[in-house]
């Protein structure tokens, strides 16, 4: 099978859901993890969601400042 396979055709629809449920998720896992430790905080994920979208934007104005490739160079 493949990622864009039905998982239906070969997975229960409850082990689904249970895989796909908030606590499974690594990420939520971690934060929640971080959180307790005292490390995660809501000021600091704010300050960094600014950083990291400055960050992303600028890095894309400067992509979108470079010259186009010539079309024939697409392939190479």
């Amino acid at each position: 099978h493949s990622t864009s396979d039905d998982s239906l055709a070969y997975r229960a629809k409850e082990e689904i859901a249970a895989w796909t449920a908030p606590h499974n998720n690594p990420l939520e896992r971690l934060q929640s993890h971080l959180q307790q430790l005292g490390v995660w905080t809501e000021q600091w994920e704010v300050q960094l969601r600014q950083e990291k979208r400055a960050a992303v934007l600028a890095a894309l104005t400067a992509a979108e400042a470079k010259p186009k490739p010539s079309i024939d160079e697409l392939f190479t």
